[in-house]
């Protein structure tokens, strides 16, 4: 499954909704049991322990929800995206409905003072709302809804029973439109900002791919070999597995050059390059332009006769590629030479001991007079 830009953008946008969890959890568990306090104070009902009780299970179901999806890589979140954008949706719209219940039960049973106060909270509930789902409008307008409509209708259908409700109301109002109209310009900025941080990934991954690309062959480059072959090599020893080393070398390239022209020459080394690399199928294989007309790879857990077998394949592919070179020794068409080493990883042993290896086996083939390979295990 591949990953592009506009799948890549949602998923950064989930993660980033998803990760202000970690915070707005075990705060917003701190504020429910303040409120739960203050209410307990003036009503000893069942309906506030039981408003507590439901709201703590709610923030406990989030938090396990957002730790889950934390272990997630981009392609689960990716298979999962219709679940996860649902979850944040039903988390924003039963938040806002949890708060809304509570602040219309509180207008019976709380003091006109404490009202007034828990009116100040719910202007810092709507800014703290407005942040945290600016990055996921639909959560956004769910918590909007389930919230802040529903307590700006009740406010207003009492404001007649006292001058201070007859404020918050309007105040409500002011603050709900407020939100309401920046909340657009807001969550765009956020996203323009993802897609930057998308664009600016890219760029940088397509500028490390071309640092470690050979420009005419596409295949690495031999400072990418180097890389990637101490690594495979710190692999292989850990799982004591062979692995094997060819060095490829095209044959009689110089004269194909000065007969051919260089322009032909670096058509030459392309095709062999693709069809060499078309023959390694592994994940685990690495081939590499070396140098000129050399090439190398590195073949991961490879037995002497996998790796006789691959040599044989390759010199056997590029003459049948059979391409004209009258100027060579050994066939009418361009051929190459093989040399392999394969060996049995110890702790100590050095990668450049093996390239040495399979350069002595390449320079063995040629002194057999090419278009073959040699093997020294």
């Amino acid at each position: 499954m591949s990953i592009n830009d506009e799948i890549q953008l949602s998923i950064d946008q989930h993660r980033l909704f998803y990760q202000q969890m970690r915070t707005t959890t075990p705060l917003q568990a701190l504020v429910v049991s303040c409120w739960f306090g203050v209410l307990m104070y003036h009503d000893s009902s069942v309906f506030p322990k039981l408003w507590l009780a439901i709201f703590m299970a709610f923030l406990a179901f989030r938090f396990s929800v957002y730790l889950k999806i934390k272990g997630w890589d981009d392609y689960k979140v990716a298979s999962q995206m219709n679940a996860v954008n649902r979850n944040g949706l039903i988390a924003a719209a039963l938040n806002g409905l949890l708060w809304s219940v509570f602040y219309i039960y509180s207008y019976y049973h709380l003091s006109e003072r404490w009202m007034f106060l828990f009116a100040a909270f719910v202007i810092i509930l709507m800014a703290s709302g407005f942040i945290t789902l600016a990055i996921h409008k639909y959560s956004f307008y769910a918590f909007f809804c389930c919230f802040i409509i529903p307590i700006i209708i009740f406010t207003f259908m009492h404001y007649e029973n006292g001058s201070t409700l007859f404020f918050m109301a309007f105040m409500y109002l002011f603050f709900g439109f407020n939100i309401l109209s920046l909340h657009k310009n807001i969550n765009k900025t956020i996203i323009d900002s993802l897609k930057s941080v998308i664009e600016n990934k890219n760029l940088a991954n397509r500028l490390k791919e071309l640092s470690n690309t050979d420009s005419l062959t596409t295949l690495s480059n031999r400072r990418h070999f180097d890389e990637k072959s101490y690594s495979t090599l710190k692999q292989v020893v850990e799982l004591r597995q062979k692995f094997s080393i060819l060095m490829i070398d095209i044959d009689y390239f110089k004269l194909y050059n000065d007969n051919y022209g260089h322009l032909q020459g670096d058509n030459v080394i392309e095709q062999v390059a693709k069809v060499m690399k078309g023959a390694l199928i592994k994940t685990s294989d690495l081939i590499a332009r070396y140098g000129g007309e050399e090439f190398i790879v590195m073949l991961a857990n490879t037995s002497e006769a996998d790796s006789e077998r691959a040599a044989k394949t390759l010199v056997r592919i590029v003459e049948a590629l059979e391409i004209e070179n009258k100027h060579s020794k050994v066939s009418p068409f361009v051929t190459i030479s093989v040399g392999v080493a394969v060996v049995a990883p110890t702790d100590d042993l050095e990668l450049k001991e093996v390239i040495k290896k399979a350069d002595h086996s390449l320079y063995q083939a040629k002194s057999e007079g090419r278009n073959r390979y040699c093997l020294n295990s």
